[in-house]
């Protein structure tokens, strides 16, 4: 016998619950209602109708379903990151960046988040180029990660850099972690903890020998030591969670809603099996 996994339930609340809403059961059980998923409640399913106040109508409640993602490379910079939007997605211009013994353009040809890319190119006669974010206040005693999405030609070396500073830009504390391309899109991170005189921060990416490209995106500066991870990161059949916006994130200590479904992405929702 295949599992049941719909049921008609009864919009419990005064107003219309539209389709492909998460759900939680409401205070009738007897009458199967449901009323809409808030943080803290346990999900029961998700709605494949609009339904009207006082009416039944169709949950999904077991089964693969589509949900939002917290983070994935068609959504924004996550909250947690001090960089602008533009740093993160370089989808408006690279004038928030700061060459050095290199040039930098916004490239289509490669991108891993939105349309565009930045091409850091190291110029002629020097053995690495780089760039450089913009400067952000920092907290003292605190740890800082920087990491970025990467792509360049197998085998080229470079480095992703946090460097703290005080109020006059005075160089304080720099952390380099070098880096070796796969040919493949990669993310590279360093970790950093200011000391008692640190007011500013920013990350670099460097790319060694002369006329080497590096395509960067992705760029994160936040504070803790592990990067965000991105809902693409989480691999099939990793346990999940919804955080209180009601997106998917990898499970920590909530309540398991189910497990990613292979890597499908639709419409910036990633494939769930609910439980």
């Amino acid at each position: 016998m295949s599992e049941k996994i719909h049921n008609y339930c009864l919009n419990s609340t005064l107003d219309t619950i539209a389709k492909n809403t998460l759900v939680s059961l409401g205070g009738n059980q007897d009458m199967n209602s449901i009323e809409p998923w808030i943080y803290g409640k346990k999900l029961y399913g998700i709605t494949l109708e609009e339904i009207l106040s006082g009416e039944f109508g169709l949950i999904q409640h077991s089964g693969y379903v589509f949900i939002p993602e917290s983070n994935s490379s068609y959504g924004l910079s996550p909250e947690s990151n001090l960089l602008s939007e533009n740093q993160f997605s370089i989808e408006t211009d690279i004038s928030e960046f700061t060459p050095y013994q290199s040039v930098i353009v916004q490239s289509s040809v490669e991108h891993y988040f939105g349309n565009n890319s930045i091409l850091l190119t190291c110029n002629s006669g020097k053995s690495f180029g780089s760039f450089d974010s913009t400067f952000k206040p920092c907290q003292i005693n605190t740890s800082y990660v920087a990491s970025a999405f990467i792509k360049g030609i197998a085998g080229l070396t470079g480095q992703i850099e946090i460097l703290s500073t005080n109020e006059a830009l005075t160089s304080i504390t720099n952390v380099p972690i070098s880096f070796t391309l796969t040919g493949e899109w990669q993310r590279v991170s360093t970790t950093l903890t200011t000391n008692s005189q640190a007011t500013k921060i920013r990350m670099t990416l460097l790319i060694n020998g002369e006329n080497n490209n590096l395509y960067c995106d992705g760029l994160i500066l936040e504070l803790g030591t592990t990067p965000t991870v991105f809902s693409e990161e989480i691999p099939s059949n990793s346990p999940v969670e919804l955080n209180n916006s009601g997106n998917i994130i990898p499970y920590t200590s909530g309540d398991i809603i189910g497990y990613t479904f292979g890597n499908n992405i639709v419409n910036n929702k990633r494939q769930i099996k609910l439980i």
